[in-house]
């Protein structure tokens, strides 16, 4: 008995897959509106799947593009002895040497890494740093990675094949890459200049240009060519590393050795056999994904979701109507129910089906075009076709659960059909259930309530599952929406009150329209304010440098013994680089308060004009200042509270929580940023409280930023203490609030007389300029290039903060337009179906040709304008959520 009901509940589903199949055959139009929902977005997935996967090179194509042919390994340089690393030669930890006098000389330290390496194998010394790479005509942007090997071995270690010439064999040579030769035009034979460290330009010849590679470095010189001898196994800015040349395979038996003398290795043995390799993994998101950022994403997967199958279900919704006849006589002819609903879903599974696998195929072939033209193009962006099945699955039975759903409910209508109505050919819709708007009110009044709870507490569930109550909630509650729209139609004109009535006598075809548009306006209208809020945000959250069009030049901050430091000469020469590719009204130099007696370069006066008071000699070398700590005291009720309780902490004016905001001055020997001022500067910055702040330098008096930073007297109290913590220096001084806005460069200002009693000195760190126009990109860049490196920062322009997100929200725009024109479309077609009749009694008694457009115009606007203003108000909502969310996230 069990085996016949199974039987026959197998046959009754064959029938259904058949009636299914052939309906969707001859449908055409519905069936590839239906495909072509269900299947781009399985193809966008799969294609961008694919293309990310791609992305990523094997351990093979790492190895060949990094290590030339007779390379075993790369051996860091010096980190410090009991190196912990990964199998790639990723480092997860060392141990730093206690002070330099602990660092082996490079010569002792390349000995024990010779022994520590297989017999037969050798150590090739290499020296990597950056430079200014330029030819008389044209400046390479920015920095660009320079190395040196020597000649002998340049072959071995190379890895980029030569495109044209000869790799170097002496010290005036160098090989280029292909797109820095690109860049500056160079051929085999051409001069080009290599700046290094603010040292003399050094004039080479281009003997090879390799050929397209994704190497690295840019320039490959002959030992000694630019960079000085380095003493020890570590240098601060030109840093030594190993290749290791040879036949016998580097083990992870070496490598550990290598790795108890103080360097990691990237051993070719052991990159593509890393079986057995048991190395400490490091914890933490390589890819930056915070929490915060899984529950919007969350959040907004769950409105997609549910939008595709809003879109779907009119679809479905003018099958089902069209195929009432044929539902009608299967019905007649004794069919149960759950045959007739299992004829629409099934129509929906095998579409939906179809589509998927179809627009995952596609998608694969998409992956490939777009691999093979930019592997064409000379990439290495995508190193190999790599199509990850895994997603694929997903995302064909993730789209034919869509179709699948967004079916089940023209289904269940279907399955309720009026038999003898629709034979006679009568409308034969099922009357609604009554309670139906009800449940769909407190649905989705649930479904926001619930949204924000989870977005204060951070729970990813409640986010989802509240999202998805509130867009359900307003599916359930569309047919007495569309009920409240026919309320209007004797308000309307004959047009409008024609489409009123036939939406709310035809809810089976309107509804679902309705709750797709309303759908789409609501994740538009929640994506642009979401955007909106973030750029308020940060409009909000901007510390500016100065007014939009400043112009600032910083100098490198003095961090190792021997760093060589510009002098005021190469400042004054930096101004007028600065007056000749820029729009520059005026320049001045700019101070900041450092420990007395450092270096003899550019920071010896303390004058603060516009120009020095007497031309710097240029300082080859400069001590590592010593640490000296700047402090404002505040009375004990304006301090901060402790941070053990932290609510009371973020509304407090009284505790700074965070910096922000450029930083282009450092001064050295204090993470103190107080700028030494007698109005000069800060007038310049073009604040909105430069002017009051310029008047009380100006009269001798220190500016802070706060109001709690003064004392009852209106005086503030400043402190520099030793490296010790002793106080070296106490005093009072009259004070102004004035609010500078970038807390990072400006924690106070200071008079020069200030300065001169706390024994400070007023250092120049660089140069500010005003300019009469917002300089162009291509303008700072000229003006960065022709520093020649001098000036490590470069040249800042501040531009203040994005004013808004222009491309993207257009994007959005666009999607929810066509999302919306979609599903009133499919609306709009139907009813233009089924109102012929009504439109052939309108013709009768003497109606215009017109009015039919009319009509089906008015059919269209119920449908839009009910679902905006509706859309509008749930995007609200649904924005709420997702900024509620982000703000707890990052709280």
């Amino acid at each position: 008995m069990t085996g016949l009901r199974a039987s026959r509940a197998l046959s009754s589903w064959r029938v259904a897959a058949r009636i299914a199949r052939r309906d969707a055959v001859r449908a055409r139009g519905r069936t590839a509106l239906v495909v072509t929902m269900v299947g781009l977005p399985v193809l966008a997935g799969m294609a961008g799947g694919t293309l990310v996967q791609s992305s990523v090179a094997t351990q093979a194509q790492k190895v060949a593009w990094e290590m030339g042919p007779q390379e075993q390994a790369v051996v860091s340089p010096f980190r410090g002895p009991g190196v912990e690393q990964s199998a790639d030669g990723g480092v997860v930890g060392a141990r730093q040497p206690a002070s330099t006098q602990d660092l082996p000389t490079l010569a002792d330290y390349e000995a024990g890494l010779a022994a520590a390496l297989p017999r037969g194998d050798r150590l090739v010394r290499s020296v990597e740093g950056t430079g200014r790479v330029r030819t008389t005509d044209a400046v390479a942007q920015g920095e660009r990675p320079v190395r040196e090997l020597p000649a002998a071995d340049m072959a071995d270690v190379v890895a980029a094949p030569v495109e044209a010439g000869a790799l170097p064999s002496a010290p005036g040579e160098v090989a280029v890459a292909h797109d820095l030769a690109s860049e500056l035009d160079v051929h085999v034979g051409d001069a080009i200049s290599v700046t290094w460290n603010q040292s003399a330009p050094v004039d080479l010849r281009v003997s090879a240009v390799l050929a397209p590679w994704p190497t690295f470095d840019e320039v490959y010189a002959v030992s000694g060519a630019l960079f000085p001898a380095v003493g020890s196994a570590t240098g601060a800015l030109a840093v030594t590393g190993w290749f290791v040349v040879g036949k016998a395979p580097v083990t992870w038996q070496d490598v550990t050795t290598v790795n108890a003398l103080g360097s990691s290795v990237r051993s070719r043995a052991v990159m593509l056999d890393p079986s057995g390799v048991m190395t400490t993994v490091s914890s933490g998101n390589d890819l930056g994904v915070t929490s915060g950022m899984v529950v919007i994403g969350a959040a907004v997967v769950a409105m997609a979701l549910i939008e595709a199958v809003l879109l779907i279900g009119p679809a479905f919704a003018v099958g089902a109507r069209r195929s009432q006849r044929q539902l009608a006589l299967l019905a007649a002819t004794g069919a149960e129910r759950s045959l007739l609903r299992r004829v629409v879903l099934l129509g929906g599974l095998v579409v939906g089906l179809g589509a998927s696998v179809v627009g995952a195929a596609l998608g694969v072939v998409v992956a490939a075009v777009v691999r093979t033209v930019v592997v064409a193009r000379g990439s290495f962006a995508l190193p190999a076709l790599r199509v990850p099945w895994w997603a694929a699955a997903v995302l064909v039975v993730l789209g034919t659960a869509v179709a699948t759903v967004a079916a089940a409910v023209p289904a269940r209508r279907a399955s309720r059909v009026d038999v003898v109505a629709a034979l006679a050919g009568r409308r034969a819709d099922a009357r609604p259930h009554r309670a139906t708007p009800v449940v769909g009110i407190v649905v989705a009044a649930a479904g926001v309530v619930a949204a924000l709870a989870g977005a204060t507490t951070r729970q990813a569930t409640l986010i989802v599952g509240g999202v998805i109550g509130l867009e359900l909630g307003l599916v359930f509650a569309s047919g007495a929406l569309v009920s409240l729209v026919g309320m209007l139609a004797p308000r309307l004109g004959i047009a409008g009150r024609i489409a009123a009535r036939d939406a709310v006598r035809q809810r089976g075809r309107t509804a679902p329209a309705l709750a797709a548009v309303i759908a789409a306006l609501a994740g538009l209208t929640a994506g642009v304010v979401f955007l909106e809020s973030q750029m308020a945000q940060e409009r909000t959250s901007y510390s500016p440098l100065g007014a939009v069009g400043t112009v600032a030049l910083g100098m490198p901050p003095v961090i190792h013994s021997g760093d060589p430091v510009p002098s005021l000469e190469d400042l004054s020469a930096a101004a007028g680089v600065l007056r000749a590719d820029l729009p520059v009204s005026d320049v001045a130099f700019v101070r900041f308060a450092e420990p007395a007696g450092l270096r003899s370069g550019a920071g010896s006066t303390p004058t603060t004009s516009s120009e020095p008071a007497a031309p710097g000699v240029a300082a080859a070398a400069s001590p590592v200042p010593p640490s000296v700590n700047l402090q404002i005291v505040r009375s004990p009720s304006q301090e901060c509270p402790p941070f053990s309780d932290t609510a009371p902490i973020v509304a407090d004016s009284r505790c700074v929580l965070g910096g922000g905001g450029a930083v282009v001055w450092w001064p050295n020997g204090t993470y103190s940023h107080w700028l030494v001022d007698d109005g000069t500067v800060v007038r310049m910055l073009g604040l909105s409280a430069s002017g009051p702040a310029a008047d009380a330098l100006a009269a001798g008096k220190v500016v802070v930023n706060s109001v709690h930073d003064l004392q009852e007297d209106g005086t503030v109290h400043l402190q520099v203490l030793d490296a010790t913590g002793a106080v070296t220096a106490d005093a009072r001084f009259p004070a102004v609030v004035a609010d500078l806005e970038n807390i990072s460069e400006f924690g106070a200002a200071l008079p020069p007389s200030a300065a001169d009693r706390l024994g400070l000195r007023a250092a120049v760190e660089g140069l500010v300029a005003t300019t009469t126009r917002r300089a162009t990109t291509a303008e700072v860049a000229a003006a960065d290039a022709d520093m020649d490196g001098r000036f490590t920062w470069g040249v800042y322009d501040e531009r203040g903060p994005r004013q808004d997100a222009g491309p993207v929200i257009w994007a959005l725009v666009a999607v929810a337009i066509a999302l919306g024109l979609a599903a009133t479309g499919v609306a709009v077609a139907l009813a233009a179906a089924e109102s012929r009749p009504d439109l052939a009694t309108l013709g009768a008694v003497g109606a215009a040709p017109r009015m039919r457009r009319r009509i089906a115009a008015a059919q269209a606007g119920v449908l839009a304008v009910t679902g905006a203003v509706l859309g509008v108000v749930a995007g609200i909502l649904l924005a709420r959520v997702l900024v509620t969310a982000e703000v707890h996230a990052e709280g």
